[in-house]
């Protein structure tokens, strides 16, 4: 009798343990999904008004215009991003097409989703490790 009390005890101790584990890994990811997502919101505000004619395509001079902007610089703070690398972000984001220096659009990708899903991507990455 006292085997299966003691038994027992244990396995609802190791069910509460792993209950417990889920919780706080569900927990954390909600709260790194949503520091991503006001990062995003934040960073779309920025975009829309950085990008004059509507185009979704922002020249190199228009992103690095988008590092004055304190509203950005928070978003990427938040995203544990030093806004002082934006500026070396251009250079791996603009590939010259002729002297416009806007982003080769060959992929079909418009460079907001591509650049914001590169920050949440830096993020997870530095979450891992």
């Amino acid at each position: 009798l006292l085997f299966v009390v003691v038994s027992s005890f244990t396995v609802l101790n190791m069910l509460i343990g792993v209950l417990c584990d889920v919780v706080s890994t569900v927990e954390k990811q909600e709260r790194e999904t949503m520091v991503v997502n006001t990062a995003r919101e934040r960073l779309v505000g920025v975009f829309k008004q950085i990008d004059k004619d509507g185009s979704q395509n922002i020249s190199r001079d228009e992103f690095e215009k988008m590092g004055r902007y304190e509203e950005c610089q928070e978003a990427f703070r938040q995203l544990q991003i030093e806004p002082k690398h934006l500026l070396a972000l251009a250079d791996s984001l603009f590939e010259e097409d002729g002297d416009e220096g806007v982003p080769d659009s060959s992929h079909g990708q418009d460079m907001f989703n591509s650049y914001v899903a590169g920050a949440s991507r830096q993020q997870k990455n530095k979450n891992l490790s």
